[in-house]
């Protein structure tokens, strides 16, 4: 019985990407076709892209020093912001404390924005997968509404109007349904 039921959630999970990206496709696609960004051009372009890409300048700089200099020298104040303030509670808002943004710190500054576009298309897909997870806890629903309850959290209201806007607003969407997973009595 527990053979088949791993079966059934491989298939969903490989499904639940396939049905994803179809719709991904068809909701975000039309950027895509017509020359448009899918940042817009407020709060995202003129705050969190910068923020994103000084925080992957930020985390080359601590490798840097751990790395090359062999020291363990974390830098706490930055005067880059503003009239001066600590760094890591300035940008703990915009950038800090997502795993989604560490990989900033491999990429160089001028590709942060195709990488944030990737970012607005990943954070419904894993918050989706997770709300999968959850969903394939119970034995009480089948495939397909286990399928649209995923494919519907993923592309809600939430999702295609603040997470267009600002995408890390999705994030707590990824956490939620792993939170109740963790902390529900095993099945």
């Amino acid at each position: 019985m527990k053979k088949k039921s791993t079966q059934t959630n491989k298939a969903g999970y490989i499904l639940f990407t396939i049905l994803y990206f179809a719709m991904a496709i068809l909701v975000w696609g039309w950027f895509v076709k017509s020359g448009k960004s899918l940042i817009n051009s407020s709060d995202a372009f003129e705050q969190h892209i910068n923020a994103l890409a000084k925080y992957g300048r930020y985390l080359r700089g601590v490798l840097y020093r751990i790395f090359v200099e062999h020291k363990l020298s974390i830098q706490n104040y930055d005067l880059g912001i503003g009239y001066g303030a600590d760094f890591l509670t300035s940008m703990q808002y915009y950038a800090v404390g997502d795993p989604l943004n560490l990989p900033a710190a491999f990429l160089p500054s001028k590709y942060i924005y195709y990488y944030f576009q990737f970012l607005i298309v990943l954070r419904p897909y894993l918050a989706g997968l997770s709300f999968l997870l959850l969903a394939s806890e119970s034995r009480k629903f089948s495939l397909s509404s286990r399928l649209s309850g995923a494919l519907s959290y993923s592309f809600c209201g939430i999702v295609l109007f603040i997470g267009m806007w600002n995408p890390q607003f999705v994030q707590p969407m990824i956490c939620l349904p792993l939170l109740i997973y963790g902390v529900s009595p095993a099945v």
